[in-house]
């Protein structure tokens, strides 16, 4: 289990917010990527592999996820949704 988290948060490691250009960038980059996304990852993968829905993967991680909140402006920009 601890190697499925940990290869969870190793998957993000090169996004575009993640900053390596210093020791201290590198250290709070590293220290976010495991708070974020190691112990989510967790829970995520024991609930779908408990459950074995992929409804439960959907809505144990993503709908809280920062790609939520992070994502959904960029979609409204890119394909134009209005009110």
């Amino acid at each position: 289990m601890c190697r499925c988290r940990l290869t969870y948060a190793y998957l993000h490691m090169f996004e575009y917010w993640a900053i390596y250009d210093s020791l201290t960038n590198g250290a709070l980059t590293i220290i976010f990527l495991l708070l974020q996304f190691a112990l989510p990852g967790l829970v995520k993968s024991f609930l779908t592999l408990r459950t074995g829905s992929a409804w439960v993967h959907l809505w144990a991680y993503h709908a809280v996820a920062p790609h939520v909140t992070v994502g959904t402006p960029h979609i409204i920009r890119v394909f134009g949704i209005r009110k």
